[in-house]
C-alpha cells in the first residue's frame, strides 16, 4: 500500500502539515492545533574540549612519529522536543537531549526563550522533568490514559526536526509493549508507531484525536527504523508523582 503525502503551510499558526489523509476533519485539527501551544523546543549548552594536531616529527631515539595535539574549549549544543505538562512551566523531555548541559533553553511557540532548571530524571526512561523559569500560567497539555490505547489507533506528532520545523504527522499504533518483563519495577511501557521521527524531533509528544498526550518520542530508539518508539504517557505522569511526592517530602 503506498503512502500518501500530504503539504499544505499553515501561515497563520506557522505550522506544515505532512502525512496527513484524514486531517480534513477539523475537530482533530483544532484539537491538536490547540495543543501545540504547549509544545516547545529545548536546546541544551554543555561546554567541552577539541583537539587538533599542531605538529609533527620524529622522534630519534624510538624512530615513532609523535604528534603533538592542541586543545580549545568549544560549545556543543542539543536540540529536542519538550512538553509543558503543568501549568507552573514543568517540561518532559528526553534526558540524553539535556544530559551534561551547563545551561537549558526553552523555546516557546511563538519564538519567547527562557531558561529552565532540571527537577527530576528517570534514565531508565531517558526521561526528564524541567522548570521553564519566568512567568507562571503556561498552556499545558492534558495526559491520555496509554493503557486504554490500542493497535492501529490514529496518532499525532508535533515536531520540529532539523529538516523542517512546526510539522504535525499522522500515523497509528503499531505495537504496545514493556521492557525488562521480568522485573516489573524496572518495566518500561513503550508504544511503537507507524510513522518515522528525525534528528530534532526527540522528546516531541504523541497526541490521541483528542489533542491529549499519548507519549513522546524516543528517536534514539528508532533511528535507521521507519518507525517511531515513545514513551507512554503513563510513565511520564509517573514520575510526575514521583518528583511531587519528593517536593512534599523535603518541604515536609
Amino acid at each position: 500500500m503506498k503512502k500518501k503525502f500530504y503539504i499544505f503551510l499553515l501561515t497563520c499558526a506557522g505550522i506544515t502539515l505532512y502525512q496527513l489523509p484524514s486531517m480534513c476533519a477539523g475537530s482533530i485539527l483544532a484539537s491538536l492545533m490547540q495543543s501545540s501551544k504547549a509544545v516547545v523546543q529545548v536546546h541544551a549548552r554543555a561546554a567541552g574540549l577539541s583537539s587538533s594536531p599542531t605538529k609533527s616529527f620524529i622522534d630519534k631515539k624510538t624512530g615513532q612519529l609523535i604528534q603533538q595535539q592542541s586543545l580549545r574549549s568549544i560549545v556543543q549544543e542539543n536540540k529536542g522536543g519538550g512538553i509543558i505538562i503543568d501549568p507552573s512551566g514543568i517540561v518532559a523531555t528526553n534526558l540524553h537531549t539535556i544530559r551534561n548541559a551547563r545551561q537549558i533553553l526553552i523555546v516557546m511557540r511563538n519564538g519567547d526563550q527562557f531558561g529552565a532548571e532540571l527537577l527530576h530524571v528517570a534514565p531508565e526512561k531517558d526521561l526528564a522533568l524541567l522548570r521553564i523559569r519566568g512567568k507562571t500560567d503556561y498552556p499545558y497539555l492534558r495526559f491520555a490514559d496509554s493503557d486504554k490505547s490500542k493497535i492501529r489507533h490514529k496518532v499525532y506528532s508535533v515536531g520540529s526536526s532539523n529538516y523542517l520545523e512546526n510539522t504535525i504527522s499522522e500515523g497509528s499504533i503499531t505495537g504496545k509493549g514493556r521492557t525488562g518483563k521480568k522485573d516489573r519495577s524496572k518495566s518500561v511501557d513503550l508504544l511503537t508507531l507507524s510513522f518515522k521521527v528525525y534528528p530534532g524531533d526527540s522528546g516531541s509528544p504523541i497526541f490521541d484525536e483528542k489533542g491529549d498526550l499519548l507519549g513522546i518520542t524516543i528517536a534514539g530508539k528508532a533511528k535507521g527504523r521507519g518507525f517511531t518508539v515513545a514513551l507512554a504517557s503513563n510513565e511520564i505522569v509517573e514520575e510526575l508523582k514521583a518528583y511531587e511526592a519528593k517536593e512534599i517530602a523535603a518541604n515536609a
